[in-house]
C-alpha cells in the first residue's frame, strides 16, 4: 500500500472502534483501564516527585488521522449510549477541527434516515450544556444557523435560551443570520409546504 493510499484509510484506535460499534461495555472497560494506568503512574510519580499522566483524558480526546475523536465517531454512528458514557467520563465536545461537535451532530439531520432527527435531538440535549452556544465553525456559523437550516425547532429554542439575544444577531461569513436560513429552508413557524 502506498503512503498516498495509506492516508485515505481511516485509522481508529480501540476506543474509536468500540464507539463506532456502540459497544458500551468495551468503552467503559477501556476507560477504566486508562484510569488504572493513571493511578499507577501517579503512585510511581509520587515516589519520585514527577508529574502525573493523563491516559484517560488523552484516550477520550485522541484524534484519528481525519481528526475525529471517539465522541465524533459515536455521534456519526448514532450510538447514543456511547455518547452518554464518553461525555460523563469527560470527553471534550469541542475537539473537532473546523466543526464543533454540536454543529457536527446537527448536520446529521440532513440524512433524513429514519430515527435520525430523534437521535440528533437527544444527542444535542447531552451536548448543549457542555458547549458554547456562540461557538462558530469554519463558515462562521453557530449551531443555531445549523439547527435553523435543518428545521430542528426544539434545538433552536434550547440554543436561543442558552445564547440569548446575542446569538440571534450572529452573522456567518456570507452575512446571514440563523433566521435567514430558517426562512430560506422554510423551517420557520408556519413554513411548511403549501403555506
Amino acid at each position: 500500500m502506498s503512503s498516498e493510499e495509506d492516508c485515505d484509510v481511516e485509522r481508529h484506535f480501540p476506543l474509536h472502534v468500540a464507539a463506532e460499534a456502540g459497544d458500551v461495555e468495551t468503552v467503559k472497560r477501556l476507560i477504566a483501564d486508562a484510569k488504572d494506568e493513571d493511578a499507577q503512574y501517579a503512585d510511581q510519580a509520587g515516589m519520585w516527585g514527577g508529574a502525573s499522566m493523563n491516559a484517560k483524558e488523552d484516550m477520550l480526546n485522541e484524534r484519528s488521522n481525519r481528526g475525529w475523536t471517539p465522541l465524533h465517531v459515536a455521534l456519526a454512528a448514532r450510538q447514543l449510549g456511547v455518547v452518554e458514557v464518553l461525555l460523563e467520563e469527560g470527553a471534550e465536545p469541542r475537539k473537532l477541527d473546523g466543526s464543533p461537535c454540536l454543529h457536527f451532530t446537527l448536520t446529521l439531520a440532513a440524512s433524513g434516515a429514519p430515527g435520525t432527527k430523534e437521535f440528533v435531538e437527544k444527542a444535542a440535549a447531552l451536548l448543549l450544556p457542555k458547549v458554547d452556544a456562540l461557538a462558530k465553525d469554519d463558515r462562521r456559523q453557530t449551531a443555531l444557523h445549523v439547527a435553523a437550516t435543518y428545521g430542528l425547532p426544539g434545538i433552536t429554542a434550547a440554543l436561543c435560551a442558552a445564547g440569548g439575544a446575542e446569538l440571534l444577531e450572529v452573522k456567518d461569513r456570507t452575512g446571514h443570520r440563523a433566521m435567514h436560513y430558517a426562512a430560506m429552508n422554510r423551517n420557520g413557524a408556519g413554513g411548511g409546504e403549501g403555506d
